[in-house]
């Protein structure tokens, strides 16, 4: 099992020296975002990593497609590397771990694994996870070698975020750490994460969008998004994702977008918890202590006044809380959503899988 080691320290590719990420000597392969990439050529930012032995990837945007792992594969020599880092948001921490997992299948031997987020939300560098597309279709690796060994959170990389960008990120981590909480998977630690995690980022993620001096609550968001990974790592994630990756493949929505549109369904949804359809093992009681428990971090008093407070939260940071707003209104779109849900991820929800009710709730309250 991989103990996985945190360092937080403001510009520290910056640092002159840094045995962690220098060594000309080591074999090693970047993958980066492209607009990391674009900074390098302008300021050397990368300098310090770029020995002779040095191979650089660079991510295209949007999401991880397997045609993008198969291509970006094939150009690389990948016997013998002694490190893998990577840089950038979670599709690029993603990018970076698929690309890890085809060089395990190919008998090499595990290199050292470093990941540097820029964004605060995906929380790809606590999860030994990685999402992919193939031809619109979600697909999950999920293997214990994919955790990094090292995570460096570096804030210095969060102040060039658009509002938009800390919207779309921060969304993801609330979504995190609402869907571990009611998880069938969740546990004491989980859970006490996830309590800090969400109070955190009620805060903070306004904050960092409203604010003209937001270090400090990006600073806050960056932790919050890697505890927030931590949970999921423990439980994964549950029916607001597993409807959320739809919108993602068919449409183009980010990611943290479309969670947020489904996070307030699946509140009224897993509050209806009966022994009918209860998939939890502590039963319908631990089911709506649960979202007693969340409804109180919210200050609301019922699962409606939660799902009311989380759209107009959503609102609040600047995205649309309904597909109307989107301007996704193509007829039948509801019912083609809920009948190409990812089971992976649903079979993690308290409340087992009813598309009648799912598309029901979905039709009240965000079409």
């Amino acid at each position: 099992m991989i103990r996985q080691k945190l360092i937080t320290q403001t510009d520290f590719l910056a640092r002159p020296v840094n045995e962690l990420l220098t060594g000309t000597q080591n074999k090693v392969l970047l993958v980066i975002a492209g607009h990391i990439a674009a900074r390098h050529a302008a300021s050397n930012l990368l300098a310090p990593l770029l020995g002779a032995n040095t191979q650089i990837a660079v991510k295209k945007r949007g999401d991880v497609s397997l045609d993008e792992v198969e291509e970006v594969y094939a150009g690389l020599d990948p016997n013998n590397l002694d490190r893998i880092i990577t840089i950038g948001g979670g599709s690029v921490i993603d990018l970076a771990k698929c690309l890890l997992n085809k060089l395990l299948l190919q008998d090499q031997s595990r290199p050292q694994f470093i990941a540097v987020p820029t964004t605060a939300g995906s929380g790809s560098e606590a999860t030994c996870f990685a999402v992919y597309y193939d031809k619109k279709v979600k697909y999950s690796l999920d293997k214990p070698s994919l955790l990094p060994d090292i995570a460096i959170l570096d804030h210095g990389f969060l102040q060039s975020l658009s509002a938009d960008q800390i919207a779309i990120s921060g969304i993801d981590a609330m979504a995190h750490a609402v869907e571990s909480y009611w998880n069938i998977n969740a546990t004491d630690e989980s859970k006490e994460i996830c309590q800090k995690v969400i109070s955190t980022i009620l805060t903070a993620l306004p904050a960092a969008i409203e604010s003209a001096d937001r270090l400090e609550f990006l600073s806050s968001l960056s932790e919050a998004s890697y505890q927030a990974g931590k949970a999921i790592n423990i439980t994964r994630t549950t029916g607001g994702h597993a409807l959320s990756y739809y919108l993602s493949g068919e449409y183009g929505i980010s990611h943290g977008q479309a969670v947020a549109i489904f996070l307030p369904v699946l509140f009224m949804y897993n509050a209806g918890a009966n022994p009918d359809n209860c998939n939890h093992p502590g039963g319908p009681k631990a089911v709506h202590d649960s979202i007693d428990e969340l409804n109180s971090i919210f200050n609301c008093s019922t699962a409606d006044e939660s799902c009311k407070f989380l759209q107009s939260f959503i609102r609040r940071i600047g995205l649309a809380a309904t597909l109307h707003e989107l301007s996704l209104n193509d007829e039948g779109l509801i019912e083609r959503i809920v009948k190409n849900v990812n089971f992976q991820r649903f079979n993690n929800n308290p409340v087992m899988f009813n598309e009648s009710a799912l598309i029901s709730l979905c039709k009240n309250l965000i079409a």
